[in-house]
């Protein structure tokens, strides 16, 4: 059996425009997970623990736009998620529901004129 090396990012394969934003994400994410208020003072104290730097206005931009946000809704909806589709309509359901059984009996009158006597 082979062996699958399955490489991973590191901090230092990011692209250093990259860095900042992973680092605030990153130090954003340790914030809530402690159930600490995420401000611009909390994720510095965070990188500077981590001995990051990053240029100032990063950590403002990133508590302003997470100070009213639920990190957890965010957290569900995963990366990149597009907004929800609305739900069908209970006539939509109805029509897919047709268009397959619809399918379904052609398929087995299909087999039935295959099927030599």
């Amino acid at each position: 059996m082979t062996e699958v090396k399955v490489q991973r990012p590191r901090a230092y394969q990011v692209p250093a425009a990259e860095k900042p934003d992973m680092y605030c994400s990153l130090a954003a994410l340790i914030l809530h997970d402690d159930k600490v208020a995420i401000t611009a003072e909390n994720i510095n104290k965070v990188l500077t623990a981590a001995n990051l730097t990053i240029e100032a206005y990063w950590a403002r931009l990133f508590a302003d736009m997470l100070k009213d946000q639920n990190i957890d809704a965010l957290l569900a909806a995963g990366v990149g998620a597009a907004a929800a589709a609305p739900a069908p309509s209970k006539e939509e359901k109805k029509e897919e529901k047709k268009e397959e059984k619809g399918k379904g009996k052609g398929k087995e009158e299909k087999k039935k004129k295959e099927e030599p006597k």
